[in-house]
């Protein structure tokens, strides 16, 4: 699945977390590095970010947005501190209403590329059972993956999860 990121300033924060998911949508880079050229930032990395066609080759274009991102002076996060704000940046999402059911998808894209269900590192496990309670109510009418959640509420536990998990994983 790929998020639809309408906002500008969503995308230079996006972009800043590239390298701490394996499976990063570059496809953001390409519109970004566009629409930094529609505000007047004009450089040799910015023009070329933004001609890549989509869909992008993410070992291609990797050196191009580390190095507009060094222009721009945007820090460039790296290992399980671009993860964390990655899922931030989810969460925050998520409590704004913008695309409820996308961002939990991809929260759950974070539990299996960076656990495999196996630890729960990043404290997702109730966003896993949500996705897959959300899709059981839609298929058969019931869940049986998180207690209390019903086709009129789902939205509300999600919220509820995520304004749970950014005041208990964050300082």
């Amino acid at each position: 699945m790929q998020l639809r990121v309408d906002s500008i300033k969503d995308k230079y924060q996006l972009v800043q977390y590239h390298l701490g998911i394996d499976h990063f949508d570059y496809n953001i880079a390409i519109e970004w590095a566009i629409e930094l050229m529609k505000e007047g930032k004009d450089s040799d990395n910015i023009c070329m970010l933004a001609s890549f066609s989509k869909p992008t080759d993410s070992e291609e274009i990797k050196p191009y947005l580390s190095e507009v991102l060094t222009e721009l002076n945007l820090e460039e996060k790296t290992g399980s501190e671009a993860v964390i704000a990655l899922i931030s940046f989810y969460m925050n999402q998520i409590l704004a209403n913008n695309n409820i059911r996308g961002y939990l998808t991809e929260l759950c894209g974070i539990i299996y590329e960076k656990d495999g269900l196996q630890n729960d590192t990043y404290n997702l496990m109730n966003f896993y059972l949500l996705h897959h309670g959300w899709s059981q109510l839609e298929d058969i009418g019931v869940n049986h993956y998180f207690a209390g959640a019903s086709l009129n509420n789902i939205e509300e536990v999600v919220r509820d999860q995520a304004e749970n998990w950014l005041s208990e994983n964050l300082d």
